[in-house]
């Protein structure tokens, strides 16, 4: 979709996170247009109903919040050509996370992802990713996002984040 590629070359260049990038990216592909217009009403509903069936049951867990704010920020679109069953995971975990917290979260006025985005431009990520988190744990963040989603049918479920992963692994040896 060319949305999606100008859209993230717009958002990279701008130097904002991976996760960000590729969420606003998906987004910006995913509005539905009218009269070439995008259309803004009705988002999470239209996409309830295109999230795949594995997803939507979640019998195919997304990958935790902790690893999607952790990717590295510096990618280039060429990482999107064909997707890997992990990336179509990831695809939908970006889009998934950007309508909850474009439409879902708060009042459904993006005050979280404003918030953070000023932060961010302001005192750089640490700081931002506070804000993101608004005091709670990425865990509890995860919970509040299947919970919003559920009133429109999505059960989603999440991974164990790669660094539980990993001291889980090395706690066996």
């Amino acid at each position: 979709d060319p949305r999606f590629a100008v859209t993230h070359w717009a958002a990279q260049s701008m130097d904002w996170d991976h996760w960000l990038v590729d969420g606003f990216s998906a987004y910006m592909a995913f509005l539905p247009m009218e009269k070439e217009a995008l259309v803004l009403r009705k988002i999470p509903e239209r996409l309830a109903t295109r999230v795949p069936r594995a997803v939507r049951t979640g019998r195919e867990a997304l990958p935790a919040l902790a690893d999607m704010l952790d990717r590295d920020a510096a990618h280039s679109a060429a990482e999107h050509g064909v997707p890997t069953r992990g990336g179509k995971l990831q695809y939908w975990a970006d889009l998934l996370w950007m309508v909850y917290w474009s439409h879902l979260e708060g009042n459904g006025k993006a005050e979280r992802l404003r918030s953070y985005l000023k932060v961010r431009d302001a005192e750089g990520g640490g700081k931002a990713r506070a804000v993101l988190l608004d005091g709670k744990t990425q865990e509890e963040v995860q919970g509040e996002m299947a919970a919003a989603w559920k009133k429109m049918g999505l059960r989603l479920r999440f991974s164990q984040p790669a660094s539980a992963a990993a001291d889980g692994k090395a706690a066996e040896k």
